[in-house]
């Protein structure tokens, strides 16, 4: 089991069985996605009582499909028992991004509007497929648009601080 304290950034998902040999395709949410075997141990469903960490010995590509082996799986059945698991890696095994940080790493700043009053702290974050959303819990939950400049004036991880032009009242 991993460390509480541990941050982790989910990079894809095990899909089904493919060949006879125990290996598995793999959705990758990296970019580019041939990217996700650069990261290893995987981490599989974090925060779940399923949570164990694997090595994969065998990487496999076929045009765009990505396949590969976990350790110990040597069968397609055994394949099939890790169909649909998340991938993580720890946060510290990712470079930083291009503008900064990852959704991982604005979960638990605190989120306040340009009046200073505190709307809450980000549960997650995710994309609705118009833009990214912040998921908000404070005295009432919220869903804010994580759009910058346009409601998102600024993000200060060293401070855990996003403010957002957003009224308290809505």
């Amino acid at each position: 089991m991993a460390e509480i304290s541990t941050r982790y950034v989910r990079i894809g998902t095990i899909g089904t069985a493919w060949g006879v040999k125990g290996a598995n395709k793999i959705t990758s949410d990296t970019e580019p996605p041939r990217q996700i075997f650069k990261y290893s141990p995987w981490v599989l469903d974090v925060g779940s009582s399923r949570e164990e960490t694997v090595e994969f010995r065998e990487v496999r590509t076929s045009g765009a499909t990505l396949a590969a082996t976990i350790a110990d799986s040597n069968t397609p059945e055994s394949a099939a028992q890790l169909t649909g698991r998340g991938l993580f890696v720890a946060r510290e095994k990712l470079a930083n991004p291009n503008d900064g940080y990852y959704y991982v790493d604005l979960e638990g700043c605190e989120v306040r509007n340009l009046e200073g009053v505190l709307l809450g702290q980000v549960a997650r974050v995710f994309n609705n497929g118009a833009n990214d959303v912040l998921e908000v819990r404070g005295e009432q939950p919220r869903l804010l648009p994580f759009v910058l400049d346009q409601y998102v004036k600024s993000v200060d991880l060293a401070a855990r601080l996003i403010v957002i032009d957003w009224d308290a009242d809505f």
